[in-house]
């Protein structure tokens, strides 16, 4: 609560007040503050009483419209009508003092009590614009017809009170931005995974589903894996699914599945995780790379260059969740007789042109990593497809080559998704469109309220839905920017800062600084923003304004 005037409880407030400054209500108004108080306290309230005392013009300039009133009606979800924009004489209050009964010690038992003095003017337009940032409501520019509305003196009874305070028993300390004192500063906290208050939510269906497989004793290629096959398969309308360890064992066995092997040659991206190349690598054949886009994704007009006759396959990565443009590259394979593996590791509910991601191939590999979209408890991957060719080896290969429990038709490995897994993912795909909504939501409210001339994010296209594994931004000064984030307790991570052609796991590819630059441009500015769903409004709007201070 806010009380505007403090000459009706100090009998003049002109003159600076102490912490030892003896209340001398001059008139009932007074009276009925202190009254209130009490009362309040009576009642065990938690509450915030700050009196600045207004000395611009006469009280019935005012009329008891100012700060109380703005943080009522954000409180309430209301529009803010502002009179003015800060130039009237009737805009501002100068603060004196403030008064009795700042409760700032929350979840305490008792109210403490402040006084704080400042000779400071600051505009009732400022104080509005703090409070719509703070609560996200909408502020509305009215001109002045008539006297305002005498609003701001009317008494508040429990119930009413309970309603108005913030509900997560947090307040605004107006002091946070009147006064600086650094105790009176409370910093968000922003993590960039969102693991621990996603599990805080799911808590009691994880537990539930745990509880129901370990019951059963169905651990490893039971029904309820094939059942979480079917439905990828229904969410991504492809014939077959198999449900495997990791994404980068998808990639290997849908490699192996179209038999690439020494001697071959695979075009992929440089802007991706290591896993790609890694399983090119791992069955024998060369990783060629071809430069990207500013959208992070495979320049699909750079790719017949690179095509020989030992050339035998794309692998375009889905990066971020964003779809490659799959039909230019669909008609460079079918030119040149090529296969293509989608490394669709970010893809899971991204859309092309409203078909899903992974549909565009031979095969596509998806991971269910814990920081995917759609996250197992631990590592876990799947591939789809349309071929049953593909399916029948790749079904072979993740259980050793056996065909039957006594019967190995051809060496294979041990990568089976197990069914606690299975289990969780078939309960998390349900979700898995409110999520991505989310996500790009967030997307779009970074877009709309950062600086651009400083820090950009790829526009999203008409014909694409990004599911937004990350929300990767081109950032100037960006190690600079992230110590600041951090120093202000934000979390961000450089995804990444080397590309796939620099490694030293690579150097033997022949490839050098200035080989791919738009990748490696990329790579020195790129920055992730926190943006999971679990976020809010508010904490992705402090994001922005702590990037936009940065550069300002």
């Amino acid at each position: 609560m806010l009380y505007v005037s403090s000459d009706a409880v100090y009998s003049d407030s002109e003159k600076q007040i102490s912490e030892q400054s003896e209340t001398k209500p001059e008139n009932l108004h007074g009276f009925m503050h202190l009254m209130r108080e009490n009362i309040l306290k009576l009642l065990n309230m938690k509450l915030c009483i700050v009196r600045p005392t207004l000395v611009y013009g006469s009280n019935d300039t005012h009329n008891g419209y100012g700060p109380n009133q703005f943080i009522r009606l954000a409180q309430s979800n209301q529009k803010i009508s502002l009179f003015g924009q800060g130039e009237e004489r009737r805009d501002h209050i100068h603060v004196n003092d403030v008064g009795n009964a700042i409760y700032f010690l929350i979840g305490k038992k008792y109210v403490g009590t402040v006084n704080l003095v400042t000779g400071n003017a600051i505009s009732f337009f400022k104080i509005a614009q703090k409070i719509k940032d703070t609560y996200n409501v909408k502020l509305k520019y009215l001109k002045r017809k008539g006297p305002m509305p005498h609003n701001g003196y009317r008494a508040f009874n429990k119930n009413l009170l309970k309603k108005i305070l913030p509900k997560k028993n947090n307040f605004i300390d107006i002091f946070d931005w009147i006064d600086k004192k650094e105790k009176y500063k409370k910093k968000m906290k922003i993590e960039f995974i969102d693991l621990k208050s996603r599990y805080k939510i799911e808590r009691q269906e994880i537990l539930k589903t745990l509880d129901k497989v370990l019951k059963k004793g169905h651990l490893v290629l039971t029904n309820e894996l094939e059942e979480f096959e079917q439905k990828i398969c229904q969410y991504t309308k492809r014939n077959y699914c198999l449900g495997l360890n990791s994404g980068t064992d998808a990639l290997m066995m849908s490699l192996w599945a179209l038999g690439i092997g020494k001697g071959d040659e695979v075009i992929t991206s440089p802007t991706s995780f290591i896993a790609t190349v890694g399983a090119i690598t791992h069955v024998g054949a060369k990783p060629v790379f071809v430069d990207v886009k500013e959208d992070f994704n495979i320049d699909e007009d750079k790719i017949i260059k690179k095509i020989n006759k030992r050339t035998k396959a794309i692998m375009p990565v889905h990066w971020t969740g964003r779809v490659c443009n799959m039909d230019k590259i669909k008609i460079i394979a079918k030119k040149y007789n090529l296969r293509i593996i989608e490394d669709a590791a970010q893809g899971m509910g991204a859309y092309y042109k409203k078909i899903h991601a992974g549909s565009f191939s031979d095969v596509a590999a998806f991971s269910t990593h814990p920081l995917k979209n759609l996250n197992a408890l631990g590592d876990g991957g799947f591939i789809t497809t349309n071929s049953k060719k593909i399916y029948t080896k790749i079904k072979l290969y993740r259980n050793h080559g056996m065909k039957k429990r006594d019967y190995v038709e051809s060496y294979g490995v041990n990568s089976r998704l197990d069914v606690i897994n299975a289990e969780v993912l078939k309960l998390r795909l349900k979700k898995l469109k409110s999520i991505n909504d989310k996500r790009r939501q967030n997307a779009c409210l970074y877009r709309n309220n950062l600086n651009n001339k400083f820090i950009k994010i790829p526009e999203d296209k008409k014909n694409e839905i990004n599911s937004y594994v990350m929300l990767l931004s081109q950032a100037e000064k960006r190690d600079n920017l992230q110590k600041y984030l951090s120093s202000n307790k934000i979390q961000s991570l450089v995804y990444y800062g080397t590309p796939l052609h620099l490694h030293k796991a690579t150097k033997k590819l022949g490839y050098k600084k200035g080989s791919l630059p738009v990748a490696e441009k990329l790579a020195s500015k790129v920055l992730a923003l926190p943006h999971h769903q679990n976020l809010s409004k508010g904490q992705i709007l402090y994001v922005c304004k702590k990037i936009n201070d940065f550069y300002n």
